[in-house]
């Protein structure tokens, strides 16, 4: 009698071992691809006058959000009416470009640019930004 129920709980143990025990792999592979999420991080740079500063592309569910901050740190008001900001890959190529509106900017303040686009910018390597 002891043999008998040594093998039948052999056999389900060997039985649960190769069957994995219910797990879906490929399911919870899958999860973890949606969840994900990249991020860019461009080095700052100084246009005009204005520090552009904090540049970060944050890729999540099949969208880029940019941000970005304008820094003036002059002793004078600097006025804007626009910052192009163009996105280019590893060879130089333009991935994206976006126009925001700017203004004036006093001394020592900031404007937090950003914008929500629906392409992978995770591939930017350098950008530029132009003052009108």
């Amino acid at each position: 009698m002891k043999k008998v129920f040594s093998l039948l709980l052999c056999g389900i143990l060997v039985i649960s071992l190769v069957s994995g025990c219910g797990c879906n792999k490929k399911e919870d592979e899958q999860n973890n691809e949606v969840n994900e999420s990249t991020n860019t991080k461009i080095k700052d740079t100084i246009v005009e006058g204005l520090d552009i500063i904090d540049f970060v592309v944050i890729f999540e569910n099949n969208i880029s959000e940019v941000y970005y901050t304008v820094e003036n740190n002059k002793d004078e008001a600097i006025t804007f009416n626009q910052i192009e900001c163009i996105m280019y890959d590893k060879s130089d190529k333009i991935i994206y470009s976006f126009v925001k509106e700017l203004g004036t900017i006093e001394p020592g303040d900031s404007i937090d640019i950003s914008g929500k686009f629906d392409i992978n910018l995770t591939k930017v390597a350098k950008v530029e930004y132009s003052l009108k």
